[in-house]
C-alpha cells in the first residue's frame, strides 16, 4: 500500500538560544548549540525516531554509550518532560550505502529524559558494547513515545563541529508515527512516517540539520567556558558569551549565577577562559 503521509506536515520546530554543552565524545557532528526542537505533532500518542550516521574510527573501539540533548528552548512550554522514557540504539548499515532504510539494531539501552530544553547532553549506556570494523558505517539514535504536541529531539542547523557547511542529506534522519502505532527500530522504513533524511522531511530539501546525538563519552569533566562543548576554548566560545551578554540571556551570560548580568560575569568568564579546561 502506498504511504502518503509526510513528516513535514506533522513536525514542529522552535528556535532556541544557546547554552553550554560540556561533555566530550569520540563521535559527534553537532556544534554543541541547538537551533530548534523537533517533534511529531498530533494530539494523540506519537512516536519519533531520530538518528545520525557515523563512520567507525581507525581504532575500532567498541561503542558503549550514546549522548542526547532534548527539547527546544529553555522557555518553550512544550518541551518533552523530564522523566519520559527514551530508548537508544546503535544500528548497522547492512549494505553500507549510508542510508538507514535497511538499518538493523545492534545495541540498545534505555533511561529517562533529563535537562529538557537545555544544550546539556544526557548519557545512556548500551546494555552490551557494540564492536564494528574501522570504516564501517553505523547509525546512532533514539526512539521516544509521548502524548500530545511536544518538542523532543534537539537539532543543530548551522553546521557540524567547527561550524563548516555540509551537504544536505549528509548526516541525519527521522521516522515517526502520529497514530499510536509506534516505530519498530528494526523496520524504520515501515513506520507510518517512514525514515527520511532531515533535509527532505523537515526542510523540504532547502536546508539541513544534524541531531544532537553523540557516541562514546570520553570526558565528562565540566568546563564552564567551553560553551559549544568541542573541548577547545576559542573564538566560538567568546562569540557565544558576547552574544548572550548583549541579549541578556541569563542561561549563559549570568556566568557567576548571582542573578545579575554585569562586569563580574565578564571577569569570571575571562578568568576561566584564560585558565583553560581540565
Amino acid at each position: 500500500m502506498k504511504r502518503t503521509h509526510t513528516l513535514s506536515a506533522l513536525l514542529l520546530g522552535a528556535a532556541v538560544l544557546p547554552a553550554h554543552a560540556q561533555a566530550m565524545y569520540d563521535y559527534r557532528i553537532d556544534d554543541g548549540v541547538k537551533e530548534q526542537g523537533i517533534g511529531i505533532q498530533s494530539t494523540g500518542l506519537n512516536a519519533i525516531a531520530w538518528l545520525n550516521r557515523f563512520v567507525v574510527e581507525p581504532t575500532g573501539a567498541p561503542l558503549t554509550d550514546i549522548g542526547l540533548a532534548f527539547g527546544g528552548g529553555l522557555t518553550s512550554s512544550n518541551n518533552i518532560p523530564n522523566g519520559t522514557l527514551v530508548s537508544v540504539y546503535i544500528w548497522a548499515d547492512p549494505n553500507q550505502d549510508g542510508q538507514p532504510d535497511d538499518a538493523v539494531v545492534l545495541g540498545t539501552g534505555s533511561g529517562l529524559i533529563d535537562h529538557s530544553g537545555l544544550n546539556q547532553f544526557n548519557n545512556y549506556t548500551l546494555n552490551s558494547p557494540v564492536a564494528l570494523l574501522p570504516g564501517d558505517i553505523f547509525f546512532a539514535g533514539a526512539i521516544v513515545e509521548y502524548n500530545g504536541q511536544q518538542l523532543v529531539a534537539s537539532i543543530d542547523t548551522d553546521g557540524t563541529d567547527d561550524i563548516p557547511n555540509y551537504l544536505p542529506m549528509n548526516h541525519s534522519w527521522i521516522a515517526g508515527s502520529a497514530n499510536g502505532t509506534g516505530v519498530d527500530p528494526n523496520f524504520l522504513n515501515l513506520a507510518q512516517l517512514p525514515v527520511a533524511s532531515v533535509s527532505s522531511a523537515i526542510f523540504g530539501g532547502n536546508g539541513d540539520g544534524t541531531w544532537m546525538i553523540r557516541v562514546n563519552l570520553t570526558n565528562n569533566t565540566p568546563c564552564h567556558p567551553d560553551f559549544n562543548g568541542d573541548g577547545r576554548l576559542d573564538f566560538f566560545d567568546v562569540s557565544i558569551f558576547l552574544s548572550a551578554f548583549t541579549n541578556m540571556d541569563f542561561t549563559i551570560a549570568d556566568y557567576n549565577m548571582d542573578g545579575a548580568i554585569d562586569f563580574f560575569d565578564v571577569s569570571a568568564f575571562l578568568a576561566d577562559f584564560q585558565a583553560g579546561c581540565p
